[in-house]
């Protein structure tokens, strides 16, 4: 509490008390009057000079007439020099815990002087007053820390007053007596002046006492939550830097805490944030010669600041920032070398890409790793990070499908080239159509002139498809190239026709319901996908992007001779080393036929027995599946057409090709599921009998096998559909379900039953197979082992349609 108030602030640990009032400077310096320290001697220094030592270890002065903070001048033992000790430390962190004690220190002398001029002023005790309070007062230790003790401090007075100087005391009862006996004089309070003084008498005990107790415990609990709140404080990190800590420091030692503590405190709190964050204002030029000839080199700090993890962070940002900046490159390759780095830069994405070194160790480094992925995820979620980091700037993209191209000659080469497809395709959402200009750089070097125009031309196509069907001149033109007028033309290589971007504009112009194709256009198209779905090119120099060169590398476990056979046998022309077209033209005539096919399904006209076994025939052939998935998928998609169509057939067409590709084609399963949710979707609500159609496909892929990529996909649909379409779902795949149940299986359908809204009351004595079912699958389901367990709503919902239902229901 501050001396202002005319409080009562116990002395510090370690601080000597000099009981001499202000009132009594008159009195020889050899003989102190009224000390409570018995031996004076104790408090001089070794010229016989008398010193006190005020609040906070300060030093008073006798001839300035005011405390001296000079730092030395403590006497040796005490609590102050144990701060100077400690405060070593902090002038690492900064000067401010320093500083702020000295100013502390002042401002608690100035309290100490203020105090002592109250106290001349004020009338002393009453006569005797005083006595009784010294014949009861213990005598105090030197150095000893006075304990507060609130049954010595008068109910009246509070914890705000001051206590009596018993030397003033003293003297102010000497001149009452020398006045005489005369008047009779009414005794005076301790302070005179001010309210709440204390009295001659204490209260009797048991009067009012237990109420001033508990008035008295609860201040000293607020003083200490008090303390304990500024030591939170000061603990902070970098709380030495905070604008405000002088006035926290002022606070806490006022609040009787330690200045050494104080210290402590700042001194292990400090991390430094503030330099860390001057590097914001990063400039790089300034070090743009650190590692020149003459150059100073890498900063000291910088060991210091990649050590930390949120320094690493910092250069992490800047380094996305300033792409290049030597220093920071350098940063990185430090962190490189620190064993375990390379997956938290490698976190980092694309922002790195700008320093080439560091992108090239990491692109490196995930390539090895889809090389031995061992699934089909591990090699998707590779795939995801080699996107993102190769596709941030154009040299890293051209640099990464180099490295692509040339891995494609070694095994595993169908995994590589897969990546570059995909990182081609992600370049060209990103980025626009001059990424497909660019596939012509990748062409294998030594090939004839027309590869090179092919690859130009496919270049072109591909770029103006971004925007529509490509034009019907380039259409035609590749055309020519692989169905040559004249006998004997070299056909170019059919690895060019196999890119999946070429294939899907060939298919999305061939399938296309909503415009007639000329005939001539027809046979193009048809022409161009035969040869790339059915022709086996095997020719040493066919595959321009290295699928010779990758057959031959994995069949590198044959003896020097097989190898050196099927080498002779290609440069020969025998053998594997030709151009299979056997079975291109019934691939084209099928496909023609699909052609024609998807254009009367898709107008609802309705099928002859003729039509369906063309359709079971065609769709044998994947390249002619997947033509009829794509035009059902572009019309069944537009929600325009279900609030247009005319649908008066209960099973229309494409229902029964949707049907008749479940079992024939499983590799366009993933693409079925898709287009049966965008059409759910389109239609909404408006036409149950064509959703239960769409669901009874869904059912028809749990039967072959895809069970959990349905159930992912129900969990997801369940939320916007309609709950009678749900609950036709539920039941359709437990007919095709049979215990025992996995826990992944069983849970995912409980919580697809509850959407729906499965009540077992609500069923009919007709629902007597639909109960069957529930029935089948609440007993499996007490077989299994649900992690984690079910919740209580899950295990009731269970009980409810079970078949063992308490009494009642």
């Amino acid at each position: 509490m501050s001396s202002s108030e005319g409080g009562w602030r116990p002395p510090h640990e370690g601080m000597q008390v000099d009981g001499q009032a202000a009132g009594e400077q008159q009195q020889s310096d050899a003989e102190p009057a009224g000390s409570w320290d018995d031996d004076p001697a104790d408090l001089s220094d070794d010229e016989g000079q008398q010193q006190q030592w005020g609040p906070a270890g300060l030093q008073w002065d006798a001839e300035e007439q005011q405390w001296d903070a000079e730092a030395g001048q403590h006497p040796a033992g005490s609590g102050d020099a144990a701060m100077q000790d400690a405060a070593q430390p902090a002038a690492a962190a900064g000067s401010e815990g320093e500083h702020a004690a000295q100013e502390v220190g002042q401002d608690a002398s100035a309290g100490e002087q203020q105090l002592q001029a109250e106290e001349e002023g004020e009338a002393g005790f009453a006569a005797g007053g005083g006595d009784e309070l010294m014949d009861g007062e213990e005598q105090q230790e030197p150095g000893q820390q006075l304990e507060y003790d609130p049954q010595q401090v008068d109910p009246q007075q509070g914890s705000g007053a001051e206590p009596p100087d018993y030397e003033q005391h003293s003297s102010d009862a000497e001149q009452q007596e020398q006045q005489g006996s005369g008047a009779e004089q009414e005794p005076q309070p301790a302070f005179s002046g001010e309210e709440g003084a204390i009295e001659d008498e204490p209260l009797p005990p048991g009067e009012g006492g237990e109420e001033e107790d508990a008035a008295a415990q609860e201040a000293l609990e607020a003083a200490q939550h008090k303390l304990n709140e500024l030591e939170a404080q000061l603990r902070q990190p970098d709380a030495v830097m905070e604008p405000g800590i002088m006035d926290r420091l002022r606070e806490y030692v006022m609040a009787n805490g330690h200045p050494q503590a104080a210290v402590e405190y700042l001194t292990d709190s400090y991390v430094g944030y503030a330099q860390m964050a001057s590097l914001e204002r990063f400039d790089p030029q300034l070090f743009a010669t650190v590692f020149t000839s003459g150059g100073s080199g890498a900063p000291q700090w910088l060991n210091g600041l990649i050590a930390e993890p949120e320094g690493r962070q910092l250069v992490y940002e800047l380094a996305g920032r300033y792409k290049n900046s030597l220093l920071l490159n350098f940063a990185i390759h430090k962190i490189l070398m620190q064993p375990g780095r390379e997956k938290e830069v490698a976190a980092v994405g694309g922002s790195l890409a700008g320093y080439f070194g560091v992108f090239h160790r990491l692109m490196a480094a995930k390539l090895r790793e889809a090389a031995a992925a061992a699934d089909e995820r591990a090699l998707e979620t590779l795939a995801r990070g080699l996107k993102e980091d190769c596709c941030a700037s154009q040299h890293t993209y051209v640099h990464a499908q180099q490295v692509l191209c040339e891995l494609v000659k070694h095994p595993h080469g169908a995994r590589f080239r897969r990546l570059a497809q995909e990182l081609e395709a992600h370049a060209a959402a990103l980025h626009g159509p001059v990424v497909w200009k660019m596939r012509q750089w990748f062409a294998e070097p030594g090939q004839p002139e027309s590869h090179y125009a092919v690859a130009a031309l496919l270049s072109d196509i591909l770029a103006s498809s971004a925007s529509g069907a490509p034009p019907a001149s380039e259409m035609a033109k590749l055309h020519r190239f692989y169905w040559p007028q004249e006998p004997g033309q070299d056909i170019p290589p059919i690895a060019f026709l196999r890119h999946p971007r070429i294939i899907e504009v060939l298919l999305a112009n061939l399938f296309s319901p909503s415009r007639q194709l000329q005939p001539e256009a027809v046979h193009a198209y048809s022409g161009l996908l035969a040869l790339a779905a059915a022709a086996d090119d095997q020719r040493p120099n066919g595959p321009a992007d290295g699928l010779a060169a990758a057959a031959a590398a994995d069949g590198a476990g044959s003896s020097g001779e097989e190898a050196a056979q099927q080498q002779q046998q290609q440069q020969q022309g025998g053998g594997g080393g030709q151009l299979d077209l056997a079975a291109v033209p019934a691939t084209r005539a099928a496909l023609e036929a699909a052609a024609e096919l998807a254009q009367r399904v898709m107008q609802d006209q309705k099928s002859t027995q003729e039509d369906m076994e063309t359709a079971a025939a065609v769709l044998e052939y994947p390249v002619c599946a997947a033509g009829l998935l794509r035009a059902l998928g572009t019309q069944l998609s537009r929600p325009d057409y279900w609030q247009t169509a005319y649908h008066l057939l209960k099973s229309p067409p494409f229902l029964t090709l949707l049907s008749l590709m479940v079992p024939r084609q499983p590799a366009l399963h993933t693409d079925l599921l898709q287009l049966l949710g965008r059409a759910l979707t389109a239609m909404g609500n408006t036409n149950h009998d064509m959703a239960k159609g769409f669901l009874s496909i869904a059912v028809q892929l749990v039967s072959a096998g895809r069970v959990f990529e349905v159930l992912r996909w129900a969990e997801e649909w369940k939320a916007r559909a309609d709950p009678s379409l749900v609950r036709h779902l539920v039941f359709g795949i437990l007919e095709v379900s049979a215990p025992p149940y996995s826990p992944e299986f069983a849970g995912s359908m409980l919580r697809i039953m509850m959407a729906a809204g499965i009540r077992r009351q609500r069923l009919s004595a007709r629902d007597w197979g639909i109960k069957a079912l529930l029935d089948e699958f609440s007993a499996a389901c007490a077989q299994v082992q649900f992690k984690p367990p079910l919740t209580a709503r899950e295990a009731q919902f269970l009980q409810d349609i079970s078949a063992d239902r308490p009494p009642g229901y």
